[in-house]
């Protein structure tokens, strides 16, 4: 067929398709990423075959020569297409660890001076016996009802210490260089101190029974109080009964007992009870001469004349009454005093007589103390009456910090 101008067509139609396929076809592969499979192998056209085969023959070929054949699509057999991969950003540098300061070392003491040695010789000191007496008890306390008498200190045992013979080496911390120590001499003992307990046991005359009433005043931690206090003294010839009360406002009583029996030589207690929230008691075993406590304490020996903290007021004042001359000023009278859990020495020095103004009026009484010999110790004073059979007309006990309680006669019985 042919145009109207007398050209044909069909090379042109031809050129149009194959260069459609070839544009579609690069299309598909540059979506693919590569050749589809089937679909040849042929190299890419080269512009100059594209140009001849988009030519249309000349008149002069068409008749002369069979129509050419249609031109091979073009291929693309690769993509030139590069993608660029941003790199990953560096990660930061470790923070800078800076190494903890050394603590700083504290200096090494100083080492001790030497120690000379002392050219002259020392005696050995003797061993210490004195200690708190934690069994003691306090006055009555406003606050807390406690005992309204306190204990007194507790008597140490005498000490002798070991004399050092010739040529045995001294003891660590004496000087080596100038021989052995010399022999310490045992502490002297007081001069005309009879001790009952050791010895053959005074005459004693009981005094008969008495009721006596005190008026009570102290300071216990700074607070002062009153309050008021009985002894009931009864002798039945050959036994003895002793009550003792003091009442405080607000506090309570507390109460001593003592039941025994009476002999030429005084008083022999059998049982002793202190009371106040509850009873505690000393009981006294005759056989086997034995102080046995309720409070499971270690029991205790009784010691010929012992008495218990209530009768011993007793016991003094029948001393005094049967020989009061054998007593001068400065006499010791030592006696065994067995408390609610324990038994100690007691130790009397008795004084002159002193003239008393108390609530009952003026009165003549012997003054006997017991001085603290050790740290924490109570003072106790006593002043027995003649007018009262030398029963307690003022009583006072002073503790180590101060605090004291004190019973005065109110009035004559």
């Amino acid at each position: 067929m042919r145009s109207p101008t007398g050209t044909s067509s069909a090379p042109r139609w031809r050129t149009l398709s194959a260069l459609t396929v070839g544009v579609l076809l690069a299309h598909l592969t540059l979506l693919t990423g590569g050749w589809p499979e089937g679909l040849g192998t042929d190299p890419v056209a080269s512009s100059g075959d594209l140009a001849d085969a988009a030519t249309p023959a000349s008149p002069a070929d068409q008749g002369t020569s069979p129509a050419p054949a249609p031109a091979t699509p073009a291929v693309i057999t690769s993509s030139r297409v590069r993608w660029i991969v941003p790199k990953p950003p560096a990660p930061p540098p470790p923070p800078e660890i800076k190494p903890a300061p050394p603590k700083p070392q504290p200096a090494p003491p100083p080492p001790p001076p030497p120690v000379e040695p002392s050219p002259e010789v020392a005696e050995a000191p003797l061993p210490s016996t004195d200690e708190p007496d934690a069994l003691s008890s306090d006055p009555v306390s406003v606050e807390s009802g406690e005992e309204w008498m306190a204990d007194l200190a507790r008597e140490p045992a005498p000490v002798t210490p070991e004399p050092v013979a010739p040529g045995v080496a001294p003891p660590a911390g004496a000087d080596r260089g100038t021989g052995p120590l010399p022999t310490p001499l045992p502490p002297p003992r007081e001069p005309d101190v009879p001790l009952v307990a050791d010895q053959a046991l005074p005459p004693a005359q009981v005094p008969p029974s008495m009721r006596l009433m005190y008026e009570v005043s102290g300071r216990v931690k700074g607070i002062n109080y009153s309050a008021s206090g009985s002894l009931d003294w009864e002798n039945q010839g050959d036994r003895y009964d002793a009550h003792m009360v003091v009442r405080a406002l607000f506090v309570g009583s507390r109460e001593q007992t003592s039941v025994g029996a009476v002999t030429s030589t005084g008083l022999v207690p059998e049982r002793f009870g202190d009371k106040s929230r509850s009873e505690r008691a000393a009981h006294f075993e005759h056989p086997s001469q034995r102080i046995r406590f309720s409070n499971n304490a270690p029991d205790a020996t009784w010691l010929p004349g012992g008495q218990d903290r209530l009768s011993v007021f007793m016991q003094l004042a029948s001393l005094l009454q049967a020989q009061p001359q054998a007593y001068p000023p400065g006499t010791i009278v030592s006696l065994q005093v067995a408390g609610p859990g324990d038994a100690e020495i007691w130790r009397f020095e008795m004084g002159a007589e002193e003239t008393l103004s108390l609530p009952a009026g003026q009165m003549q009484a012997r003054h006997i103390k017991r001085t603290p010999r050790k740290p924490f110790d109570t003072q106790t004073e006593l002043w027995l009456a003649p007018a009262l059979n030398h029963l307690p007309a003022r009583i006072r006990i002073t503790q180590h910090n101060g605090d004291h309680v004190e019973q005065a006669l109110r009035y004559l019985p």
